[in-house]
């Protein structure tokens, strides 16, 4: 994965109870553009968090 910001899905369902969460996208655009194409109803794109260990490895 390049360095920089990631992008991230959030898709909701009834009441607007989260259901899922998709990525990482390269941007915004991207997982925009994967929300359409897969015709996901109610959906939002945010900056990914990615948590490492201290030798740098990512855990999260």
């Amino acid at each position: 994965m390049a360095p920089g910001v990631q992008w991230g899905l959030a898709t909701f369902g009834a009441g607007r109870r989260l259901e899922g969460l998709i990525g990482p996208f390269d941007s915004p655009a991207a997982a925009q553009r994967h929300a359409r194409e897969r015709c996901y109803g109610d959906w939002v794109v945010a900056p990914m968090l990615c948590v490492t260990d201290a030798e740098g490895v990512a855990v999260l």
